[in-house]
């Protein structure tokens, strides 16, 4: 990029998708759109309305230095300091591990099941309503209709729904449930004081601060499950689960730039078994757990579950066909 040259938006774009292409660097052209959107304070999208916008020496030079960061190694969502996940922004630096879109799927089987247990509960409600007021509905003036709506909808608010994330990170599990569930209650946690700070900002900056509490905890240890006052419904984990062997095996990005305390293990099981002991503890009777799986994991882990009393286990696969994720009931 030659500083003699008057460049704009869309020659700055072609020749830096070639950098990126020759430096071997994944999605090139889509590296070059999003870090030249956060060169130029712009959306991404923007960028299309504006091939022909100049761009300034000052632009250039900030542009430069986002690309020489890429091309070593560092992840573009470090670079422009965020990262989308389930619809909602969260900012992510070194302090936690880049959101995935796998892990999207474990929010998505949470709220489906929630869903489902309401849809059910009010089908069983109105069974029992037909049989026991058969006629009394049709003596009920509208005005006494719409006042017994009103109190049922109240009573369903006040009723909280008791969730617990481990290993909360940047916060994406805990905020998005706050966000797809009014009547959710978090308590999420994590060993990682740098970690808790950048949730508690996401937490801010997503508007749940009010139905998150954050706090600072090992779930390894022995007395994991004191504190707690009251049984949760939904446990939900996605913790450290890469076997340390498999480090030389990863792409160099993560293992360079991500936080290894969030990513690796012994043996990759170590979470897995303490969270389940853990839960059949910490979870109210019908409640459920949540697991993130390793690739490979999803036997041991169904067998982990069964293990420890759990009951309904169901497997879900990702994009790519692989169990990725775990859930199970107590009983």
């Amino acid at each position: 990029m030659p500083d003699d040259k008057q460049w704009d938006v869309i020659s700055l774009l072609k020749t830096s998708t070639a950098f990126f292409e020759d430096k071997q660097i994944d999605d090139a052209r889509l590296t070059a759109e999003l870090l030249l959107a956060h060169a130029l304070r712009m959306k991404r999208m923007e960028l299309y309305l504006a091939f022909d916008r100049p761009v300034s020496q000052k632009e250039l030079e900030s542009y430069r230095a986002l690309c020489r960061r890429r091309a070593e190694g560092e992840p573009v969502q470090y670079i422009t300091g965020e990262e989308e996940f389930f619809g909602y922004k969260f900012s992510v630096d070194r302090r936690v591990l880049i959101p995935r879109p796998e892990t999207e799927l474990l929010v998505e089987a949470i709220l489906s099941d929630v869903a489902a247990k309401k849809t059910l509960k009010a089908t069983a409600e109105n069974k029992s309503d037909l049989i026991e007021n058969d006629d009394a509905e049709s003596n009920l003036t509208e005005r006494e209709l719409k006042e017994s709506e009103a109190q049922e909808n109240d009573a369903e608010a006040a009723s909280e729904l008791m969730a617990l994330d481990i290993g909360t990170g940047s916060g994406c599990i805990a905020i998005s449930l706050a966000k797809k569930l009014p009547q959710v209650k978090m308590i999420a946690v994590d060993i990682s004081e740098d970690a808790l700070t950048v949730a508690a900002a996401n937490a801010g900056r997503n508007s749940v601060s009010d139905r998150i509490e954050f706090r600072r905890s090992d779930a390894l240890k022995s007395d994991f499950t004191k504190g707690f006052l009251h049984p949760f419904q939904i446990i939900v984990s996605n913790p450290p689960y890469i076997p340390q062997a498999e480090a030389g095996e990863m792409q160099k990005e993560v293992v360079n730039f991500e936080p290894h305390a969030a990513l690796f293990t012994a043996t990759g099981f170590e979470f897995y078994e303490k969270i389940a002991r853990d839960a059949a503890l910490l979870l109210a009777s019908g409640g459920r757990l949540y697991f993130e799986l390793h690739a490979d994991a999803a036997p041991r882990v169904e067998k982990i579950l069964d293990a420890n009393g759990f009951a309904g286990i169901t497997l879900r696969k990702d994009f790519s066909g692989i169990l990725r994720i775990a859930s199970a009931e107590k009983s």
